[in-house]
């Protein structure tokens, strides 16, 4: 499961797993936009900060056309002091 990846701290391998689930099923619930959104929400809400931002890269990555994606992001990444990244995102929106 790609999320077990995420969890290790192996950011790489929990994108691709995200990436092949897609591929394979892209109605598969695992990576829905919506969901993999409101994960990230409640992981912050659980203080899980880093875990949260790699759940909301991996949604970016899945839904690169998605306004939506990028503002969660955006929205989170400074609180871990990640400015390099919002410079592109922020052009985008």
């Amino acid at each position: 499961m790609p999320y077990e990846f995420l969890l290790s701290g192996d950011f790489a391998n929990g994108l691709k797993g995200y990436q092949s689930l897609m591929k394979a099923d892209p109605k598969d619930r695992s990576v829905n936009e919506e969901n993999l959104n409101s994960q990230g929400y409640d992981l912050l809400q659980s203080g899980k900060t880093k875990l949260a931002l790699d759940v909301f890269k991996i949604n970016v990555a899945l839904y690169p056309n998605s306004a939506n994606v990028y503002d969660s992001y955006a929205e989170h990444a400074p609180k871990m002091g990640i400015q390099h990244w919002l410079s592109p995102i922020i052009k985008k929106l």
